[in-house]
Order: structure tokens, then C-alpha cells, then sequence
């Protein structure tokens, strides 16, 4: 079920790559997304790698919270710039700030805290029941899922996940994605940074899916973005990426996503608000 891809297509670790320019300043590029404009996926990856990087690493032994808003769009003619500003360090907790922006325009801002793990009670759901495995399921497409050619989504193998059931327990449909690396990145924190990259694949296309019958051209945009990290992560292995939207109102679209390991384990959730409308011409 693998398409065909040019070589090296599949390979992360290029569009990950931070160029440092200065203390706690680095400078990068970005591929555009389907409007465009540079995709969000990936700006937030690279500030996350800037975050746990600068000025002091931050070792695999950690979980991970990240919270974004865009500011503005950017292009991908031109290289972004990363800025980072440490607001706390301690021997459990390392929280940083990213200020992202191109020429004079701020693009997005995040924080991005590090917890070192500890030993404790624990709870977490289990995965949903799927009718189908990733063997066989075809590849996702439609609505603004990247093209099977996007460069955003060729390093990852993105398939449909069928769901056993298609409401959610809080009444509201969800969508079923199987999500793995074509090639592992080099570490266990850039796997973080690639699961960050892949978390913004789908979550407006949730939002829509009850309403992509209306007619009008359809504009989205994503406002912020939230993820927690439970675990670690090992992309060479399939992912279930279950989506769904609580609420949609004023043209402000909420998303919410679950990714559960190999084993059936949530190793992230995450949050969306994007502004989601449809223009009749």
C-alpha cells in the first residue's frame, strides 16, 4: 500500500534542521502547507526542537506540553527566525519561550515545558476499537488532509484507521487515522518534534466533516494549537490518531485528537482552534 516516493522525500531530519545565528537565536525554513503558506506542523517542530535545545538540552527522560497561537502567515520563500527566552528551569521543569517571526512580522509564539518523569500512580484510556489494520487501509485523502505528494506529508505514512464506532462518547463523530514514519528521525526528541509535525494533519478536516456539504468556497485557518506529550515516542511503529470536534460556533472550529501507541497507549493528546468559514461568491 506504500506509494511511490522520490528519493530522500521520506527523510525528516532536513526539514527539522535548525541553523543557530546567536545565543538563543536560530534561523530555519519551512515548506508551505495546502493554502500555501507555510504549514503550521512544522513551524511548531521546529520551535519545540529550538525550546528542549537552547540554552541548556533537555534530555528524553521528560514529558512535554506545548501551547501556540499563530500570529500571522508566513511564506516559504523566505527562512523564519527563532527566538527563545527561558522562564523557568529547575531539576524537574525546564519552560521556554519561542517567539517565531519573518523579516518584521511575528509569525506564532508557543511555550514549550518539559517535565522529568516520575514514579507514581498513572491512568489512561485505551485506544477505540479499529475494524480494519494499517496493512490493509488505504491512504487518507480528502477534504485538507495533505495530497499523497505534499511534501508535508511524505516522510509520513498516512492511512484511514475504521473506526469501530464513528460517535464518540460524547456523541460527536470522530475520524480514524493510522500515522508511522516512513524513516525514524535520529533521537527520541525529534520524534517528539515529528509527532508535533503530524498532530496538525487532520484536525481542521474533523471540524468539517458534518458540514462539507455546504456550498461556498471553504477557508480555514488555525488560531492555536495545544499538545501534551504522555510518553515516549517510537514513529517507526503505527500510531491511531482519533479525532474529533466538540463544538463549532461563530466560525470558531474546536479540534480534539488522541494518539495511542503500538500497544494501545495515549501517548499525546492535543487541541486545535482554527477559524473555519465558507465564502459564497
Amino acid at each position: 500500500m506504500d506509494d511511490e516516493l522520490p528519493c530522500g522525500a521520506d527523510d525528516l531530519s532536513g526539514s527539522l534542521r535548525l541553523t543557530p545565528i546567536g545565543p538563543g537565536e536560530h534561523e530555519a525554513r519551512c515548506l508551505s502547507g495546502r493554502s500555501g503558506r507555510i504549514y503550521g506542523g512544522q513551524l511548531l517542530a521546529q520551535g519545540f526542537l529550538a525550546a528542549v535545545t537552547d540554552p541548556r538540552p533537555v534530555g528524553p527522560d521528560f514529558s512535554y506540553s506545548l501551547h501556540a497561537h499563530f500570529l500571522n502567515a508566513g511564506t516559504p520563500q523566505q527562512p523564519i527566525r527563532l527566538r527563545t527566552v527561558s522562564l523557568r528551569r529547575s531539576t524537574r521543569f525546564a519552560t521556554t519561550r519561542v517567539d517565531i517571526g519573518q523579516a518584521a512580522v511575528q509569525l506564532a509564539t508557543l511555550t514549550v515545558s518539559a517535565h522529568r518523569d516520575e514514579k507514581g500512580a498513572s491512568h489512561a484510556p485505551l485506544a477505540p476499537a479499529v475494524l480494519t489494520s494499517p496493512d490493509t487501509a488505504l491512504p487518507a485523502r480528502g477534504g485538507p488532509i495533505p495530497a499523497l505528494d505534499a511534501p508535508i506529508r511524505q516522510p509520513f505514512d498516512l492511512r484511514h484507521a475504521a473506526l469501530k464506532s464513528v460517535i464518540g462518547s460524547d456523541g460527536r463523530p470522530q475520524v480514524g487515522l493510522w500515522l508511522r514514519l516512513r524513516r525514524a528521525p535520529r533521537g527520541p526528541v525529534e520524534q517528539v518534534a515529528a509527532l508535533i509535525w503530524a498532530s496538525d494533519f487532520a484536525l481542521t478536516r474533523v471540524a468539517d466533516v458534518e458540514h462539507e456539504h455546504r456550498p461556498g468556497t471553504r477557508q480555514a485557518a488555525s488560531l492555536d494549537h495545544a499538545m501534551w506529550i504522555h510518553q515516549a515516542v517510537d514513529l517507526s511503529q503505527w500510531h491511531l490518531y482519533v479525532l474529533s470536534s466538540p463544538v463549532y460556533r461563530g466560525g470558531l472550529a474546536l479540534s480534539a485528537g488522541r494518539i495511542y501507541g503500538a500497544g494501545g497507549e495515549l501517548v499525546a493528546s492535543v487541541t486545535q482552534e482554527s477559524l473555519l468559514r465558507r465564502v459564497v461568491s
